[in-house]
Order: C-alpha cells, then sequence, then structure tokens
C-alpha cells in the first residue's frame, strides 16, 4: 500500500466525528486528571493524505493545540507498524508542529499497535501505577492487531475510552478455519462463529452486534455507540464503534455524531459528500416524539432527578433536549410535577421530576 493516498468522504467525515469529540474530551478531562492525559492512535497512518489533509494524529494534535481554554498535560502516542508510514507522520508532525507547548508531547512508534500498548500497560503493572485517563483511536484496515482483551485493559483506567473502526462487513468474508484464531482474539471468545452459518446481511449484522455486546460484557464499557459509514455503492464500509464508561461521553460523542448526520440515523453517504453538511437538524419532530415517548415509557409514575433522565437518555440514540423532550410531556400531562425550579417548563439541575403512572 501507498504511504499516502486520497482522503474519501467518510474518512472526512470520521476526522469531523474525532476532532468534536476530542474537542470536548480534552477540556473536560482537565477536571477530573491531575496526572494529565493520553491520546493513542493505533494504525495512525503517514500523517497527511495525497492533497496534504490532515490526518487523525495531526487533528489530534490542532485541537489540542488551537483550542480556546488551556490544555492538560497531554501525551501523543502515535502507533504505525509500517516504515514508510511511520517516517512521513514523523514529517507531517515536525513540519506542521514545530513548536509545540511543553504540556504536550508525542512519540511516533514504528511497530505493532498491540505490542507497544501491551508494552506500556506490563510495565505499568509491574510498577503499580495506573495509565492516566486515555482516549484511544483504533482505526485498522482490517479486523487484526486490536484483540479485546487489549482494549479490556486500554478501558480500565477512570475515564478512559476507546473509538474502534470495526469492518465487519469486511469481516464477514473471512469466517474460515485460517482467520478462526486472529477472530477468536478480536472477540476474546469463539461465539462468532455462529456467523459462519449465516450469510449476507445476517451475518454482517450477527458480527456488529455480538461485537458491540462483548464491548459492554467482557470490558469495563458501560455504553457504547455505532457510526455506519456507507459507500457510494450503498454499501457498508465500517462502523465507528464507540466504548465509554459514562453517559456524558455517550452525549458528548452523540453530538459529534449528529454534526455528520443531521437526520439521526447515524451513518454518513460518501453519495452525500459536497451536499450534506455538518449542520445539525433538531425540526423534525419524529425523534422528539420518539425520545418522549421512550423517557415517559421508562420513568413512569416515578420521581426522579432531572439528571436521572439525561442519563437514561445517553446511550440511546437520542440527544439529550430537556426542552424537546419534556416540555411536550409536561404539557401534555405526563409530567405531573417539577420540584425545584422557579419558573414553568424548565427544568434546572437538581430538580425532581414526577411522571403521571
Amino acid at each position: 500500500m501507498d504511504a499516502v493516498w486520497d482522503l474519501k468522504p467518510h474518512t472526512r467525515a470520521k476526522h469531523e466525528i474525532l476532532r468534536r469529540y476530542l474537542a470536548a474530551w480534552f477540556p473536560i478531562l482537565k477536571t477530573i486528571s491531575r496526572t494529565g492525559l493520553n491520546y493513542i492512535d493505533g494504525f495512525a497512518g503517514p500523517g497527511v493524505y495525497s492533497r496534504g489533509e490532515e490526518g487523525s494524529p495531526l487533528i489530534a494534535l490542532r485541537t489540542a493545540v488551537e483550542h480556546v481554554l488551556p490544555m492538560p498535560d497531554i501525551d501523543f502516542l502515535f502507533i504505525e507498524k509500517n516504515t514508510a508510514r511511520a517516517e512521513s507522520l514523523r514529517r507531517a508532525i515536525a513540519e506542521r508542529f514545530p513548536d509545540l507547548p511543553d504540556n504536550f508531547s508525542y512519540e511516533v512508534f514504528n511497530d505493532e499497535f498491540s505490542d507497544v500498548c501491551c508494552t506500556i500497560l506490563d510495565e505499568l503493572d509491574s510498577n503499580d501505577k495506573v495509565l492516566a485517563p486515555t482516549f484511544t483511536f483504533v482505526d485498522p484496515f482490517g479486523y487484526a492487531g486490536f484483540p479485546l482483551n487489549l482494549l479490556r485493559r486500554l478501558l480500565t483506567p477512570p475515564s478512559s475510552e476507546v473509538l474502534v473502526t470495526f469492518m465487519a462487513s469486511r469481516l464477514r468474508r473471512f469466517l474460515d478455519e485460517s482467520h478462526e484464531e486472529c477472530i477468536d482474539e478480536l472477540f476474546d471468545s469463539q461465539d462468532w462463529r455462529v456467523a459462519q452459518g449465516l450469510t449476507g446481511d445476517d451475518r454482517t449484522q450477527f458480527l456488529l452486534s455480538l461485537y458491540q455486546k462483548k464491548l459492554i460484557d467482557s470490558t469495563p464499557a458501560e455504553f457504547v455507540l455505532a457510526f455506519e459509514m456507507v459507500g457510494r455503492d450503498g454499501n457498508t464500509i465500517y462502523w465507528l464503534i464507540f466504548a465509554t464508561k459514562h453517559p456524558k461521553g455517550c452525549q458528548v460523542m452523540k453530538e459529534a455524531m449528529w454534526k455528520a448526520d443531521p437526520t439521526g440515523t447515524y451513518r454518513y453517504f460518501d453519495s452525500a459528500a459536497g451536499v450534506r453538511r455538518f449542520v445539525l437538524d433538531e425540526d423534525d419532530p419524529e425523534w422528539a416524539r420518539q425520545a418522549q415517548a421512550e423517557v415517559y415509557n421508562h420513568f413512569r409514575g416515578k420521581r426522579v432527578p432531572v439528571e436521572e433522565i439525561e442519563d437514561h437518555v445517553a446511550p440511546t440514540t437520542f440527544l439529550w433536549r430537556k426542552r424537546k423532550i419534556l416540555v411536550p410531556l409536561e404539557d401534555t400531562g405526563k409530567i405531573l410535577e417539577v420540584h425545584g425550579r422557579d419558573r414553568r417548563r424548565t427544568y434546572p439541575d437538581g430538580c425532581l421530576v414526577t411522571f403521571a403512572p
């Protein structure tokens, strides 16, 4: 494969999601961690594309450098096993960021993603130390080299999260004996072998659902979101899968994903490149009606803090918009009382919301 290549529309959308999320994640975690933060970019690539567009490592650095708020100490770890691409990445960083702030450091590893991460984690374990809060972007071309047991370790430290490019549509073509060991590591089990008896979209959806389930069941992650990237031919290229332990992470990632897909379907189409803008469209009442039904059905007959409602909405596909969701419920009598507010149709932090039975 060439050291650099053309930037595809779905890759641009993926980078937009990453950039928007990191712009929120860096300052949020500053208030939590005294030991600084880590950004790990596995399968980091050459840093630039054929027309000079910046890749994910440079996007991460630029997001931190140009943020309007002061940033914490951040260590950037870029991992790329291909020597030509690793050298290209080093040159790109040196040329575009010749004077990084003192609180930022980076290193480019010309090695396997899993080997580098395991070495770092093993060294920390041997010294009874814990990895600082870490955002890990796992962006491979295939499905090998990022075993689930490694993601488990990366998700263990407080406030750590992963964003994975999961190529279920490509994976489904290689469910034979010669690939079984690699796929066993991907899922950390042999449960995926059920898919060998399935075909077409059924096989793809099974693999996608299983991977999301394994992230919840086999790692510290409590919430998982998926975003589909669709090629010009209408076929799925891959899914971005986000795993976090905190509902706030879900809220922020959903905001970033909705910028890439204003329809709220969590899908980006290459065919829409140049037509669809990164603008959130909340005027469609259908998602709001669905969100209202979800909230009411879950909380009917209960009295709960508004923060509990927000946390419930976090792992769903709905954005947290208090007025879009709660005002119609109150207007139709499905919310009976709100304790702890000064004005009707407002829902300040700490208020208690009573739902009709």
